[in-house]
């Protein structure tokens, strides 16, 4: 509902002659608690570096005033408890026909057809939910139960007491956050000299915007969270996720 209103607001000021700088898009994202913004014009060359940033508190502004006194938008990567008990506003129950998911519900996903059905494409085509594995943070508490890296948990609680930290569905991937960096380029030897300058920072910056330590409510000895969205996408068959 939230989108509506923000869409909204941008038309009015779009109308009212705001300049189309300073006008946002507002679009639905994998998950329901979720929304994708964007500028209305895509940012122009080096000079258009300098306007992210205020394009971006531009955004933030316009977010929090559509929201009701009691919600808050907190800047997460990722909801800490998504898929721990009743996490969710209303209640609903997992095992839902699209995701299958003994963690969270279908409702979580947004009602746009693309989305569930992304998810059954997903599960069809490589036989079986997504296997989404990280490593628990160990202490002297920890669990150390050791399983072979295709060990598929039953429940609930035989997932909690493995040495890993699981999660079958795609919320757990597509449900996370970030501030995503579109490029256009002209032709193929742009795109080539940009991936080639690229494959250079990216490790760089993956370490920089680590900020995931979390999933299912556990601490992962890992922040990062390439390897979670990864995973939750894999649509690859048994035979092709063999080693051998």
């Amino acid at each position: 509902e939230i989108l509506a209103e923000l869409k909204k607001v941008e038309e009015q000021l779009l109308a009212g002659g705001t300049r189309v700088e300073e006008i946002c898009e507002w679009v639905p994202e994998y998950g329901r608690w979720m929304v994708e913004s964007t500028p209305k014009r895509p940012y122009a060359g080096l000079a258009g570096v300098l306007d992210v940033e205020p394009q971006l508190q531009l955004r933030r502004v316009r977010l929090k005033a559509a929201l009701r006194p009691e919600e808050v938008a907190p800047t997460l990567t990722h909801f800490p408890l998504l898929g721990v008990g009743d996490f969710s506003e209303p209640a609903f129950e997992p095992q839902g026909p699209v995701l299958q998911s003994m963690f969270v519900p279908d409702e979580v996903v947004f009602t746009r057809p693309r989305f569930p059905t992304l998810a059954r494409n997903i599960r069809a085509r490589r036989g079986s939910n997504v296997n989404i594995w990280r490593p628990k943070f160990k202490d002297t508490q920890s669990v150390q139960a050791e399983h072979a890296p295709g060990f598929v948990p039953r429940s609930v609680s035989e997932v909690d007491s493995m040495n890993r930290v699981y999660a079958d569905a795609m919320p757990f991937g597509m449900g996370l956050s970030c501030v995503q960096v579109t490029m256009q380029a002209a032709n193929i030897v742009q795109s080539r000299l940009l991936y080639d300058q690229l494959a250079a920072l990216t490790p760089v910056l993956l370490a920089l915007t680590a900020a995931t330590p979390f999933m299912r409510g556990w601490i992962c000895d890992d922040d990062v969270r390439w390897g979670q969205i990864s995973q939750s996408v894999d649509d690859r068959t048994p035979a092709e996720r063999s080693p051998a």
